[in-house]
Parts: structure tokens; C-alpha cells; sequence
């Protein structure tokens, strides 16, 4: 016991720390302008201004934007439209609906090739309006113009402005025009959930001003972390931590392949008893958020199955002649449900868990045992936690897993077999990623815990994964692991490597991984196993929006 609360704590304390409280920050809802323009490029400028005015915002450490997902959520609950917010009483309503203090909104008009910003900061505890302001300049000053929108509304609500920021408000600088466009298409592509040509936009937009803050944050958004080093999932888990499912932004369906490939080898440690262990696992699931900060997931795991079968060597040490002596097979199929909540922009947890029938079957010499074709009741539960940096470049996760279910190790002296709980599962993920999201550096680390035998194994994973082009990722790493049973201990490496290809028409990520390592036998006691793993998934994503 004193070990599950142990990896419980560590599962915790890894993210814990990171989460504070926003209180004392001033919550601040940017609205979309709305454009008065014949120029069909100029349509989405509204987008793109409020949200090149929202970064500018952010930059601030008395301000927390509220994130314009809620806002549209709020809105299209509430029937209404971003003008019906001109309504004093719907900011008001809306106002306490997404925890804002204050609403910034107005409009933007195309005259004579300039670009007329006008903008209102609005109080949604009163409605009353706290700041009118107009600016006029050329589109091509796109970086100047929201940051005098920014300085503005930071001194009028006595916040701190960053010199930064003050910098860019004093000194215009021409740029090209076209970022503005392209940037502002990129926002409403988004908002659409068409990522791909988001993308697009945003990859043109970035060659003409690399720097733009905006533009990096919208890349972050579309380049999530995408490293999948396991390649068998853990017995009874969903396939990726609960707690990701509160920062989803789209539904998914997935379906995974694992197994081992067969090995014709018997392994054994005294030269009498020998074994071949097989394991495989078919999983399919489907997540998607609900609202902004929930997100929820079904899993099926259809084919969880493990066999062993024990050899008896009738010939000798140097000579041997293994005869099939005794199998154990265990079957199972279950129904995983996920929950994940977003405590805000950078901290989520999750849930996990089920409840199956695991069906056992043992024949020795031929002949069925007394639990034969029995069926064991079984429930396992999964508590887990992420955090996000706000570029997401780097991602750190934990979880800690539990679960009832009985695995058998065989004694040679009374020919008999043993129960023992499958371990507390714990594991920690750190991930790194580089500007452009194209080089991810993972350091896992996992422990297995079995509560009443004297069995421990611990894991470290360090790995790279690399994208150079958006359609196809390359990963390889290492494995460092340390398994104790009784009083052995033993230190083996192995190896992992494996791809993803994405086709982004019909919103698919396939990925392959190849594993090698060994491991103790789940059996036969101070016996490790060579063992080849071979995993694939599919991944659809965007199935309903």
C-alpha cells in the first residue's frame, strides 16, 4: 500500500506545482471587429486584428484573455451574434457567463486604402463603456496598430505594460500588408476546423514576417506534440493519458494493433521448465470535447489476450527435447470510459476506468485445471494530469493506474499455480519541442509496482522524434530498464524506432512502431524473455467537426 501511495504522489507532484490561482489578473474578452469593406480579401480582418490585439493583451502578467472558443460557445448557446453584444444587457449576461470583467469590441472600415480601427473597452459588470478610441493607419502597420490598441486599453485599466510592447506602440514599421490578409483567412479557417488550410495561411503568412507573435501562436495551436512511443498500451488503460481529453479541439476515432511476434524459442533459467509468453491487444475508441474545458472518451479494448505455455525438457542440458507440459490462456474484452477538465489554459486532469470479465483457461498435460474456463470479475481505475506550456513546447504528463485483475506464476516443486495483482502502473512524460514543432525531444519514465509479490520494474525512456516534412515523422529511442524480483535485480536495455504518416484529405495519421527489449517472464520466476513488439494505429480525426 505504501508503495501505490507513493507513485500516487509522485504521478501528482509532478505537474501539481505548475497550477496558481488567477486571481488578481484582470479577465479581458477581445471580440471580433466587424469589417465595413468592399474588398473581398479584407472579410476576416475582424478575426485577425482581435486576435493580433489579444496576443499583444497576453503579453501583459496582470491581464488573462479570455480564450475566444468559450466565447463563441457562450454566444451560440445563448442564440445570439458578436453585434447582439452591442446590447447593453447581453454584454452584462454574457459578461458573467465567461467570467470576464471586460469586453473589448468595435469595427474596422476600409477608406480610401486606410484602415479605420474603432474600439470600445466595455465594463461587463455595468455595460458601461470605459474607453472610446480611434486609430487610423495603412494595413501594412498591422504590428503597430495592435499594439497601441493594447497600450492603450492596458493604461486605462492600470495594468503593466511590458516595454516590449511599449516599443512597437512608439515606433511604426511597415510591413507587408498581405500577413494581416493571410493571418486573418488563417483565424477563420480555424474557426471553421479547417486546419489544413489554416496551415496554409499560416505558413505564408510566417514567411513574410517570421517574427510575429500571433502567427507563432496560432502555429502552436495547429502543431500539437505528437510523439507516440508506446507500442503496447498499458492492459486496461485508454491509449493516451485522460487528461489530454480536456485540451481537445476536435473529436477523434483511433484504432490500435499490438502484438508480439511469435517466437519459436522456449527460454528457460534451470534447463526443466521452459516457456513461450504471447501477448496482443486490439483496441478502438472514440474522443471529442465538450464544450471548452471537458472533453470525454469511449475505448474498446475487443481482443485483450495473453498466453504462456510451460515446456518440460525430457532430454538433456545440452541436448534438450521440450514437451508441452501446461497453458494458461487469458482472455478479456472491455468498454474504457475518459473523462478530462481543462483547469485553465495550461493545467487539465482525466479519469479512467472499467469493469470486465477476464476469462481464464488452464490446461496442464492435456487435462483442465479447477478454474478452467472461469470468469473473474475485474475493475481498474486511471487518475491523470497534464500541463501545457502556452506555446506548448513543452508538455509534461503523469498518470497513475490500478487495477484488480490476476496474472499466475507456476512452481515447478508443487506443480502448482499461484494468483499475484498485475502492477500499480505510474508514468511520467516530459516533452520538449522546438520552435516550428518539427523536433521533439521525450523523456519517460514509468514504474510498475505489484502490491503482494516481491516484483518491481522502472523504466527510462529518452527518445527524438523528427518531422521534416509535415506529411511524415521519424522516432527512435532507447530503453534503460531495472527489474527486481525477490531478492535478483537485472538491468536490461533495448530499442524502439517507428514512423507516422499523416494524409491530410481525409484527416488520417498513421503510425508504425517496432520495439526490442527484455522482460521478466510473467511465469516462471528469475526468467527473461526476448521480446519483439510490433504496433499499429489509425487515427481519423474531425469525423463530425
Amino acid at each position: 500500500m505504501k508503495r501505490i501511495i507513493v507513485a500516487a504522489c509522485i504521478s501528482l507532484g509532478v505537474c501539481s506545482f505548475l497550477f496558481s490561482a488567477d486571481g488578481g489578473k484582470v479577465k479581458i474578452s477581445v471580440i471580433d471587429f466587424a469589417v465595413s469593406s468592399k474588398n473581398p480579401d479584407y472579410e476576416f480582418l475582424g478575426k485577425g486584428f482581435a486576435e493580433f490585439v489579444s496576443v499583444e493583451l497576453s503579453s501583459s502578467r496582470d491581464v488573462l484573455l479570455v480564450e475566444r472558443q468559450k466565447l463563441q460557445q457562450i454566444i451560440n448557446e445563448q442564440k445570439l451574434s458578436l453585434t447582439g453584444l452591442i446590447d447593453e444587457n447581453h454584454r452584462v449576461e454574457v459578461g458573467k457567463l465567461i467570467s470576464a470583467d471586460y469586453f473589448i469590441f468595435g469595427s474596422i472600415f476600409d477608406i480610401a486604402g486606410k484602415m479605420s480601427l474603432v474600439y470600445r473597452v466595455i465594463e461587463t459588470s455595468t455595460g458601461k463603456v470605459i474607453l472610446e478610441e480611434k486609430l487610423t493607419e495603412d494595413i501594412s502597420k498591422y504590428d503597430y496598430i495592435s499594439a497601441v490598441v493594447a497600450k492603450k486599453v492596458l493604461s486605462g485599466l492600470k495594468a503593466y505594460t511590458p516595454d516590449e510592447l511599449t516599443a512597437k506602440a512608439e515606433n511604426p514599421v511597415n510591413k507587408s500588408g498581405e500577413v494581416a490578409v493571410k493571418f486573418s483567412k488563417a483565424v477563420n479557417a480555424y474557426d471553421k476546423g479547417d486546419f489544413i488550410s489554416a496551415k496554409a495561411q499560416l505558413k505564408e503568412a510566417k514567411k513574410l514576417d517570421p517574427a510575429n507573435k500571433a502567427i507563432e501562436v496560432y502555429s502552436a495551436k495547429l502543431n500539437v506534440n505528437n510523439c507516440k512511443f508506446k507500442t503496447l498500451s498499458e492492459r486496461h488503460f485508454p491509449v493516451k493519458n485522460p487528461a489530454f481529453l480536456g485540451f481537445a479541439k476536435n473529436d477523434s476515432y483511433y484504432l490500435s494493433f499490438s502484438g508480439m511476434s511469435e517466437d519459436p524459442n522456449v527460454y528457460s533459467a534451470d534447463g526443466i521448465m521452459g516457456i513461450q509468453e504471447y501477448d496482443g491487444r486490439t483496441k478502438t475508441g472514440f474522443t471529442l470535447p465538450i464544450g471548452t474545458n471537458f472533453g470525454a472518451g469511449v475505448e474498446y479494448n475487443a481482443q485483450g489476450i495473453y498466453k504462456d505455455v510451460l515446456f518440460h525438457n525430457t532430454g538433456t542440458s545440452s541436448v534438450p527435447v521440450w514437451v508441452r507440459q501446461a497453458e494458461f490462456d487469458a482472455e478479456l474484452s472491455e468498454f474504457i470510459l475518459s473523462l478530462g477538465f481543462k483547469l485553465n489554459n495550461n493545467l487539465s486532469i482525466g479519469i479512467a476506468g472499467s469493469s470486465y470479465n477476464q476469462n481464464l483457461q488452464l490446461a496442464v498435460n492435456g487435462q483442465p485445471r479447477a478454474f478452467s474456463r472461469s470468469d473473474v470479475n475485474c475493475y481498474c481505475a486511471q487518475l491523470g494530469l497534464v500541463y501545457k506550456d502556452n506555446g506548448e513546447n513543452l508538455v509534461l504528463d503523469a498518470f497513475v493506474g490500478y487495477s484488480t485483475e490476476r496474472l499466475y506464476s507456476y512452481s515447478a516443486a508443487g506443480d502448482s499455480f499461484s494468483p499475484y495483482r498485475i502492477p500499480v502502473v505510474e508514468e511520467n512524460t516530459m516533452t520538449l519541442a522546438n520552435k516550428d514543432k518539427t523536433l521533439y525531444f521525450v523523456l519517460k519514465q514509468s514504474n510498475q509496482i505489484y502490491t503482494d509479490v516481491q516484483r518491481y520494474t522502472g523504466k527510462l525512456l529518452p527518445a527524438v522524434e523528427y518531422w521534416p516534412v509535415d506529411f511524415l515523422a521519424l522516432r527512435g529511442g532507447v530503453e534503460l530498464a531495472y527489474y527486481q524480483q525477490n531478492s535478483t535485480s537485472s538491468f536490461q536495455t533495448g530499442y524502439l524506432t517507428g514512423a507516422t504518416v499523416t494524409i491530410p484529405g481525409i484527416n488520417l495519421d498513421i503510425d508504425i512502431n517496432f520495439s526490442f527489449w527484455k522482460r521478466p517472464s510473467r511465469t516462471l520466476e528469475n526468467l527473461y524473455l526476448n521480446e519483439t513488439i510490433i504496433n499499429w494505429s489509425f487515427n481519423f480525426n474531425h469525423i463530425l467537426f
